[in-house]
């Protein structure tokens, strides 16, 4: 998703495109992509489960090391 987005906000609506790609159904994706030159696992570091309504918690951080910073913003 960094490559997407890079640090810019992103709308809810962005966020669901990306997690029925990267998390489908709260499932981490097995299929590989290219990141660097690395081949990985799309879904890697998603944690299963992982659902708009709950990716403030599961987004990582201390769990498992993305070091992300999660802040909802409602207009």
């Amino acid at each position: 998703m960094r490559e997407t987005y890079g640090n810019k906000e992103i709308t809810v609506e962005q966020l669901q495109k990306s997690l029925d790609e990267y998390c489908p159904k709260g499932i981490p994706s097995d299929k590989f992509i290219e990141i660097d030159g690395r081949k990985l696992r799309k879904g890697a570091g998603m944690l299963e489960g992982t659902t708009v309504q709950n990716f403030d918690i599961n987004k990582g951080g201390a769990t498992n090391n993305c070091n992300h910073t999660w802040v909802w913003i409602i207009e």
